[in-house]
């Protein structure tokens, strides 16, 4: 009865606005109730007719419990075969960082050496250039000096070709002058 008298103070007094907000609060209200004591009602009717829980034992096998023996020791020898792999990539991986990282160490040291090597002799590189040299473009020299080094390294010549992006036969070449040159 109080909230009826309310109701209609406010309605008198001319607040229109508090009056549907104080009805959309008591819908809300509502609303939520009715929703509460349904769910309420549902889970009580779900677990009556629940019939009580035995104690079951887990089958080993887990989900393949229907499967025949020999696919589930097929699958387990398919996941010791992938843990092995596993195994030996990752120590691949391991030894290529050590590879790696000693490739790098000999990189260094090659650069200083080739640096301390232009420092004790500069004007070799000078008197070593012939005016054939002169007349080539600066890329092919460059790709002179690179063969020869790969030659040095032990590589043959359809590897240096293939690595230069040029003819076997032009390698033949350069590693011949080089001999007469020496």
């Amino acid at each position: 009865m109080d909230l009826l008298l309310v109701w209609l103070a406010l309605l008198a007094e001319g607040n229109i606005a508090h009056v549907f907000l104080i009805a959309a609060i008591l819908v809300l209200t509502l609303t939520m109730l009715l929703r509460l004591y349904r769910y309420q009602a549902r889970n009580r009717r779900q677990t009556s007719c629940r019939l009580p829980a035995r104690h079951v034992q887990p089958d080993p096998r887990g989900l393949r419990a229907g499967a025949p023996d020999s696919v589930v020791q097929w699958e387990v020898e398919m996941h010791q075969l992938a843990r092995d792999l596993k195994g030996e990539i990752d120590s691949k991986m391991v030894a290529l960082g050590h590879l790696i990282r000693d490739a790098d160490r000999a990189a260094g040291r090659l650069e200083k050496a080739i640096d301390a090597a232009r420092q004790v002799a500069p004007h070799t590189e000078d008197a070593d250039k012939s005016p054939a040299d002169e007349s080539r473009p600066p890329e092919k020299a460059g790709l002179r000096d690179e063969a020869c080094l790969l030659a040095d390294y032990g590589f043959s010549v359809g590897d240096i070709a293939s690595r230069l992006a040029i003819p076997a036969g032009e390698v033949e070449l350069i590693l011949r002058l080089r001999e007469q040159k020496e």
